[in-house]
C-alpha cells in the first residue's frame, strides 16, 4: 500500500500548471470569492430588513388602541367561554372576581338587561372581568370592563363602534371603566 501511495505522490509533484492554467484556476478561484462576498454581503442586509418588517407588521404602530381593543374583544366574544360564575349579582360577581384591582361598574348600557354571568378574561394584557348580559328580546351581550388605558383618560362616553368579523363592538369610557359591549349579529 505504501508503494502505491509513493506512485500517487511522484505523479502529483510531477503535474505542472502552465500560466494560462493556472491564470484560469485563479480567476476561477476569486470570482468563487467574490461570489460568497456578495452573498454575505446580501444577507447582511436582507435578514435586518426583514426582522424589522415582521417586528412592525406584528407592531403595526398605525393600528389605533381602539382598534387593538375591539379586535381583541371580538377574538374573546368568538370563543364563547362559558361563564365561571353564573349569578344576577353584579356585587356577587364582584366578589367572586376577587383578583379584580378595579371595582366592577353598572353600565348604564347594560341598566335593561339582566347579568346572566361572569369570569376573568385580559384586554391588551390586563385582567379584565367578561360579563354575560341578556336583553329583554333574549339577545345575549358580552360586555368587558377593564381600567381606563392612560390614552383613554380623558375621554368620557362613546369611544369608538364598529363591526369587526359579524360582531358589533361598542367601546365606552365611563368612570375610570373602559366598557366594550360584543354581540353577534
Amino acid at each position: 500500500m505504501s508503494d502505491l501511495k509513493n506512485k500517487v505522490k511522484r505523479h502529483f509533484d510531477q503535474v505542472e500548471l502552465s500560466d494560462t492554467q493556472f491564470e484560469k484556476f485563479n480567476s476561477i478561484m476569486l470570482n468563487e470569492r467574490k461570489a460568497k462576498s456578495s452573498l454575505v454581503n446580501w444577507l447582511k442586509i436582507l435578514v435586518p430588513t426583514f426582522t424589522l418588517l415582521i417586528v412592525f407588521f406584528v407592531t403595526n404602530p398605525f393600528v389605533s388602541l381602539e382598534n387593538k381593543v375591539m379586535d381583541e374583544i371580538v377574538r374573546n366574544h368568538l370563543k364563547k367561554m362559558p361563564s365561571e360564575i353564573v349569578t344576577e349579582s353584579l356585587a356577587a360577581a364582584e366578589h367572586r372576581l376577587d383578583k379584580l384591582d378595579f371595582s366592577l361598574i353598572s353600565s348604564v348600557h347594560t341598566k335593561d338587561m339582566k347579568l346572566i354571568g361572569a369570569r376573568y378574561c385580559s384586554i391588551q394584557g390586563i385582567i379584565a372581568a367578561q360579563l354575560k348580559y341578556e336583553d329583554n328580546d333574549g339577545n345575549r351581550y358580552t360586555v368587558y370592563q377593564v381600567p381606563l388605558q392612560d390614552a383613554f383618560k380623558y375621554i368620557h362616553g362613546k369611544i369608538d363602534t364598529s363591526t369587526i368579523k359579524g360582531v358589533d363592538v361598542n367601546l365606552y369610557a365611563e368612570n375610570g371603566i373602559l366598557v366594550g359591549m360584543a354581540i353577534s349579529i
